[in-house]
């Protein structure tokens, strides 16, 4: 069985067809495109009973990561973390560590002594700031620290008020970077616009032969929608409707196809 790919793209120039008239259900067969796709041939038709899986990967804003950590102010004690940080999907780690002086240190000294430890590493990709507590804020396109704890490299382990997730990191998903880390095709999509993905695995029936033998393929067809269209949220609703192969605008079983997903 022959397993064919297809990439579509809609919304690129600011909307989608109002009343989620892009993707309709009818005669057993899924529409997709009222008007044109990019890139052409236009629109797409797919037999809803032929569906293998279907899903909607929303596009989602990247957040960066905050933690807070907060020393208690002793003197000739060791404060130590961990940090570890999802870079290009692999963990990474580094332990930053400050000494208070003998004669006394303020929260303010020790955090400055970690701020310049991170700051000064080259792998993280992390911002120190911050004044009588010390703040981690993930860099842009790094947005996961998945932890920060307390650990005792020697004898005198001094103490942390706190250590606090305070903004947890989201990646983002279906902007236009990653999209194109991943293959898409620049002339489908545009920069500075973010897609969710309404992928469906399908089987259609292909004559590849000279004889006209029947054989089946596997396609699978990501539309890309821009999440920033007008119109969008109709036709991202729409969408969830067809996955639960309910009728438009309601939660009841539509009989034009089976259950998708």
């Amino acid at each position: 069985m022959s397993n064919f790919s297809f990439n579509f793209s809609l919304g690129s120039a600011g909307t989608v067809t109002a009343s989620a008239a892009d993707i309709t259900v009818a005669n057993h067969i899924l529409n997709i495109g009222a008007t044109t796709l990019a890139p052409l041939p236009g629109r797409q038709k797919i037999d809803v009973r032929q569906i293998e899986k279907a899903a909607l990967v929303t596009a989602v804003a990247e957040t960066a990561a905050v933690w807070t950590i907060t020393p208690t102010a002793a003197a000739s004690q060791e404060f130590s973390i961990l940090i570890t940080q999802i870079i290009n999907g692999t963990p990474k780690q580094l332990v930053a560590t400050a000494y208070s002086l003998a004669s006394g240190s303020t929260a303010t000294t020790i955090c400055d002594s970690l701020r310049a430890v991170i700051n000064a590493n080259t792998t993280m990709k992390i911002t120190a700031s911050g004044t009588t507590t010390l703040v981690l804020t993930a860099q842009s396109t790094f947005p996961l620290i998945a932890s920060v704890s307390q650990v005792t490299l020697g004898s005198t382990p001094g103490v942390f008020a706190s250590i606090t997730n305070t903004t947890p990191g989201v990646a983002a998903k279906g902007t236009y970077a990653a999209l194109i880390a991943q293959g898409v095709s620049s002339d489908i999509i545009v920069a500075g616009q973010s897609y969710s993905n309404f992928r469906i695995e399908y089987l259609a029936a292909s004559s590849n032969d000279p004889g006209g033998n029947v054989s089946q393929q596997r396609n699978t067809l990501n539309l890309y929608i821009n999440a920033g269209a007008n119109n969008y949220a109709a036709l991202a609703t729409r969408i969830g409707e067809i996955i639960n192969a309910f009728a438009s605008g309601g939660s009841v079983a539509d009989p034009e196809f089976l259950a998708l997903g």
